[in-house]
């Protein structure tokens, strides 16, 4: 068996690292509480914390974060938090699909938002504000490749 291309293509939505910081504070609050620093990788795994311990049903509404433009586990202008709602692998083989199809907003990407809005929104309290998710495609490790996919 052939091991999958290193590269995959991702579509999703992500959000700045200012909100992030609110969200994953209301989703793990009693840790939020008695943080003495602002860690930006602190908040990273408290949302990573809060995904693993969500009951089965709710596991796949939760996708896996991915931190974009990180500079020494600090946020910076430019880091983005991302969570992808579907993907392909990225191969140059003309036969697989337009991956310029990956860069238009679908209804399964507004679906998997909403879902992950309503998971967090009814485990949590904390209400998402759309405006502040933006969707776009980019290019990352294959999941079978990345070690924290779990594939």
């Amino acid at each position: 068996m052939q091991a999958p291309p290193l590269n995959a293509i991702f579509s999703g939505y992500s959000m700045r690292p200012e909100y992030f910081r609110k969200l994953a504070s209301a989703l793990r609050p009693h840790l939020a509480a008695r943080r003495t620093t602002q860690l930006f990788m602190q908040y990273v795994g408290d949302y990573d914390c809060w995904r693993r311990d969500l009951p089965e049903e709710d596991h796949a509404k939760a996708p896996l974060l991915k931190v974009l433009d990180d500079s020494d586990w600090e946020d910076t202008k430019d880091t983005k938090l991302f969570f992808s709602t579907r993907w392909v692998p990225a191969d140059v083989d003309s036969s697989k699909p337009d991956f310029t199809a990956m860069e238009l907003e679908s209804d399964i990407d507004r679906n998997r938002r909403d879902e992950l809005i309503a998971l967090i929104q009814r485990r949590s309290g904390f209400s998402v504000d759309k405006n502040l998710l933006q969707f776009e495609c980019i290019q990352d490790v294959h999941p079978f490749h990345d070690p924290l996919a779990g594939f």
